[in-house]
């Protein structure tokens, strides 16, 4: 939202309330800054993924040996941030989830119920809670 979009709030609600009022934009929590980098981060990686099954499927391309040294630093770091139990999640949605055959597998929890785990941020809320699983 630009300046002028907050103004014309602060005119509407001044006319409507019959008050001298004040909008100000509330800023992002830390942990909401982490969330959204999280998914872009790993929307990036499921990007360069398919871009390398495409290259090598359609065009005969094979960058693997290019990629593998930075998909090798950035596996390492997320180990480092999330741990094994988090790594563990990430590298499964992100090389494992889908099989080469388009069919699709599903996390399931300890009685059996499928966890959402088809976005980004539906892998974030598992990380979230398995954070907390551990601090207890």
């Amino acid at each position: 939202m630009n300046e002028n979009s907050y103004d014309d709030i602060k005119k509407a609600v001044d006319q409507l309330l019959k008050i001298n009022s004040t909008v100000k934009r509330k800023k992002k929590a830390y942990i909401d800054k982490q969330k959204d980098l999280f998914i872009g981060i790993i929307t990036a990686l499921h990007a360069v993924q398919t871009r390398t099954a495409l290259s090598q499927a359609e065009l005969k391309l094979d960058f693997s040996s290019y990629d593998e040294m930075f998909l090798q630093i950035i596996d390492s770091l997320i180990l480092l941030h999330f741990g094994k139990e988090g790594y563990e999640l990430i590298s499964w949605y992100l090389y494992e989830k889908t099989n080469p055959d388009g069919t699709v597998n599903e996390l399931q929890d300890d009685d059996e119920s499928i966890v959402p785990s088809d976005t980004a941020e539906d892998i974030w809320n598992i990380l979230v809670k398995l954070k907390a699983n551990n601090e207890i």
